[in-house]
């Protein structure tokens, strides 16, 4: 359990932690700023949470989905997905009336193309803070373009080839409006967001982060299996912390307590060594961590100080009973195991005598 204390004894405790691990004066700030978490306390929540509106609505997706195939099911719903992704499509009149009032496209325009539709497939995950949408693609320039259309407004954004997931909140679904309006009449400006918007897990294939299979010590195969499991526990982590927080979490904790909780789904146990490749702690100006607020404006002292403390936190983490994470057949122990160690600063993790307070 952590320690009775106010804001300033928990931010100097933190301040000591990272003396502790060598940071220089001029750098202790920086760091504070740079890990810190969004889940100040294990959430007292009765887990599994209930569903939020969009996966009723997406319920009724899935047969359809399932008789006619993903891609047709969901390129008639979302209308974002009958517009290609160019540059420049997000500032049209077109996409403009279609993404903010539900105005179709012209029949016969053109939309989305993927390379492999026929691969693409879509669910409810059950995660501790309910059920959301996943859409997972099969191919990696199919994730591109998804992430792209629902996450980009249809812009060729450049996507980090070490992304291979991402959540998409906030999505306009005018199928869901429309439903809304025949339940609704008079119109649906006053009614709260979540009964129209959506949250989508998109998944995509390939190895975790960039991470080769021999640097795993699997075959190819094993390590494409286990990555598509990190990659789904990792964001139902983000997703958990969004419903018990409010605030979507990307910071070097968030990261660091998703990729953990990805590779105990995996795995059955927390592989550090796994978890410190995947998240690049050797090299945090170079791996995925200097995409996390404020990392690329430490100094290369201060990212040694990070990288040692991201080693410490992942010993840290190797001590604690993880294994709810790897069960989601209980919810209950899996949301509360979750809290805790969302909750749990990279410092109290990473406390040089082994002490979680």
């Amino acid at each position: 359990m952590r320690e009775e204390g106010g804001a300033a004894e928990e931010l100097e405790f933190r301040a000591e932690v990272l003396r502790a691990y060598g940071a220089r004066a001029a750098d202790v700030a920086p760091l504070l700023r740079v890990t810190a978490r969004v889940l100040e306390a294990p959430p007292a929540l009765r887990f599994p949470l209930a569903d939020e509106a969009c996966a009723a609505a997406w319920d009724g997706y899935l047969p359809d989905a399932a008789e006619r195939g993903a891609w047709p099911a969901l390129s008639e719903r979302l209308v974002q997905l009958r517009f290609p992704v160019e540059r420049g499509i997000s500032g049209t009149p077109a996409y403009r009336a279609a993404t903010r009032r539900g105005i179709a496209p012209a029949p016969g325009a053109p939309g989305v193309r993927l390379a492999a539709p026929e691969a693409l497939r879509v669910w409810l995950h059950r995660t501790p803070a309910g059920r959301v949408p996943a859409i997972a693609a099969g191919a990696r320039e199919d994730f591109v373009t998804l992430v792209q259309a629902l996450a980009r407004r249809n812009e060729p954004e450049p996507v980090p080839p070490t992304m291979g997931a991402c959540m998409v909140s906030g999505l306009n679904n005018w199928d869901r409006v429309r439903a809304l309006e025949r339940e609704r009449p008079g119109g649906v400006s006053a009614a709260p967001r979540e009964l129209y918007q959506d949250r989508i897990l998109l998944v995509g294939p390939g190895p975790y982060a960039g991470v080769p299979p021999e640097c795993a010590g699997l075959s190819a195969g094993a390590w494409e299996e286990a990555s598509r499991a990190i990659r789904i526990a990792h964001e139902s982590t983000h997703y958990f912390i969004l419903r018990c927080s409010g605030v979507v979490g990307r910071g070097v904790h968030d990261e660091l307590v998703a990729d953990a909780a990805g590779i105990v789904a995996a795995a059955g146990e927390l592989r550090t060594g796994w978890l410190l490749r995947c998240l690049g702690a050797d090299s945090p100006a170079q791996g995925r961590l200097r995409r996390c607020p404020g990392v690329a404006g430490l100094s290369a002292a201060a990212l040694r100080v990070l990288a040692a403390l991201l080693r410490g936190a992942a010993a840290g983490m190797e001590r604690m009973e993880l294994a709810p994470l790897a069960r989601p057949h209980d919810p209950a122990a899996w949301g509360r195991t979750l809290g805790v160690l969302a909750s749990r600063s990279i410092e109290e993790l990473a406390h040089p005598e082994g002490r979680v307070r």
